[in-house]
């Protein structure tokens, strides 16, 4: 469970965000603009993907783990990846 929850939260809360501000550098996008890109693509995975996993018979428990651990996950990440990436 740990290695799989370590690497979505890596894709998800380090990753993606990096990816958001490198496209949309790469666009020209304004900085207010960018800096939305950046919050929107650095917060968890919502609570639907738990509810999307009960309804079509996948791991509910897991799904809710990865819920629950991204949001405790991004109180740290998301003000890092503000200090870090070059908005």
């Amino acid at each position: 469970f740990l290695p799989l929850f370590a690497l979505v939260a890596v894709i998800k809360l380090i990753f993606s965000p990096a990816m958001a501000i490198l496209l949309g550098t790469a666009a020209g996008f304004p900085a207010v603009t960018e800096q939305l890109l950046l919050l929107e693509a650095a917060v968890p995975s919502g609570a639907l993907a738990a509810v999307l996993a009960s309804r079509y018979g996948c791991n509910t428990t897991l799904a809710g783990w990865m819920v629950v651990g991204t949001y405790l996950a991004c109180m740290v990440t998301i003000p890092l990846v503000f200090f870090v990436l070059p908005v």
